[in-house]
Order: C-alpha cells, then sequence, then structure tokens
C-alpha cells in the first residue's frame, strides 16, 4: 500500500492495483483485503461493493480480522451481496473472538436492534463497553444513548453525559447534538440554554449531513425562544420601570 498512497515515492495508483493484483495470485490475505477497500472506495478502480464484497470474502476465509468485520457489514445492509444478517452475525462474532473492536461495535448493534441475534440491550450495552475501552467512538455514543433511555443499563445521565464527552473527543457529530439535547431537557443537569447552543452549534458545523441539519433545526428553535424571551422582558422593563434580570437554566432536571 506505501506505492499506492504515496509514502516515500511518487504515487502511482495503477501500480499499487497491478501489484496487489498479482499478490492475492500468490494468496496475500492482505492484498486481497486493500482490494476490497479499494472497491469499496472506488480508489484505483471503479467503485464496486459486489467486487469489494467478493475481496473482503476471499481474505476474510484467510482468517483476516478487518475483512470480517468489513465484510459483515455488507451482508448486513445487502450491499454487494444478498442481505444475510445471520452470516453478518456469525463473521461478527468470529472477528469479535480474535479481538477486534469494530467487531464488537457492530456486535452490539446487531444485539441492540435484534438483527440476526436475539435482542438484548445488556449484551449491546457489554459489547459497546469493550469497544468503548477501545476507543470506538461510536461505541462510546451509542453506550451514552443507552444510559440516557435506560435500555440494558440503569438510566444514568451522568454517565451517559461521559459517554457523550467522550465520543465527542474521537469526532463524533451525533453526540455533540446528543449533549445538547441533554441541556435542552435538563437531563441530569439545569436546563442551560447556553451550553445546548454550544454543543448544538458544533454539531451544525460538523460534515455530517443528517446531524448538522437536525442540529441547526434546534438551534434556531432555541434562538427562536430566547428572543421572544427577550421581547417580553424589555417590555415588562417598560411596563413596571425597573430593569429584570432573567437567568437562563434554572429549571432541574428530572
Amino acid at each position: 500500500m506505501i506505492k499506492f498512497y504515496g509514502h516515500g515515492v511518487v504515487q502511482n495508483v495503477e501500480a499499487a492495483v497491478k501489484l496487489l493484483s498479482r499478490a492475492t495470485e500468490l494468496g496475500h490475505r492482505d492484498a486481497e483485503f486493500a482490494l476490497g477497500v479499494l472497491y469499496g472506495r472506488g480508489e484505483g478502480v471503479p467503485r464496486s461493493d459486489s467486487m469489494s464484497a467478493a475481496w473482503l470474502a476471499k481474505s476474510a476465509a484467510r482468517g483476516h480480522l478487518d475483512a470480517k468485520w468489513m465484510l459483515a457489514i455488507l451482508y448486513n445492509e445487502g450491499r454487494g451481496v444478498a442481505e444475510d444478517v445471520y452470516r453478518a452475525a456469525q463473521l461478527l462474532r468470529e472477528a469479535v473472538v480474535q479481538g477486534s473492536a469494530q467487531a464488537q461495535f457492530h456486535l452490539g448493534v446487531m444485539h441492540e436492534y435484534g438483527r440476526g441475534v436475539a435482542q438484548d440491550f445488556a449484551q449491546a450495552a457489554s459489547l459497546y463497553k469493550q469497544a468503548h475501552r477501545k476507543q470506538v467512538r461510536d461505541a462510546s455514543y451509542y453506550l451514552g444513548l443507552l444510559h440516557v433511555q435506560g435500555r440494558g443499563v440503569e438510566q444514568n445521565f451522568e454517565r451517559a453525559r461521559t459517554y457523550f464527552e467522550h465520543a465527542v473527543g474521537l469526532g463524533n457529530a451525533q453526540a455533540m447534538y446528543a449533549l445538547g439535547q441533554m441541556y435542552v431537557y435538563g437531563q441530569g443537569s439545569t436546563v442551560d440554554y447556553s451550553q445546548a447552543l454550544y454543543w448544538l452549534k458544533r454539531a451544525a458545523e460538523q460534515s455530517d449531513v443528517r446531524v448538522n441539519a437536525m442540529a441547526r433545526t434546534v438551534v434556531d428553535e432555541i434562538e427562536l425562544v430566547l428572543s421572544h424571551a427577550e421581547l417580553q422582558v424589555q417590555a415588562s422593563e417598560r411596563l413596571l420601570g425597573v430593569p429584570i434580570r432573567v437567568q437562563i437554566g434554572t429549571v432541574e432536571g428530572h
């Protein structure tokens, strides 16, 4: 992959793909995995989920750890292969046994939603926690959600906030949105629109389109409410002839 990414040499995509193809003829599972990734991304070759799945399957059959969980995602989503959630779960279990943090996270998702395995929130939480400890950012976010909802674990807003903050540190935009929502509703703290706006505006600046749109909508709603509140305060001040001090964020969460 050095030639493909141009580390220390002039980048030559075509030559890199040819070298990988030759390596696959010799049964190199890393080369098979690399081609699977490249076809999935459309880098150096035409993008093709079916070709990606084919190469990942070859590599996974030789025991490649990352090939297994990536192939599992394709089976789960029916991309490049016929959807087969049971095959996806099987591949993830194999990768978990081999110690894959990504597989732990994705198998946790399967358990949370009951895809290919029995729905089991406690098992999902356990798998998320294992992946969280290995710095899988989405695992930290999903674990935070379970603590907000009290599914598979005891509801605990403080712990949820800790997991969300950890996910934010790893770059998860959804966790920024979740933190903003917690301050909007006073979950584990007083309602604090200043903090809510801080996190929601950060979420709105991220590249995740879905999170970006949701965050902007909530920001607009909060700012509209605060604007109306400010107008009401000003009207009351004129009526009473005295300044009124309003502190945002004094409602106790529950």
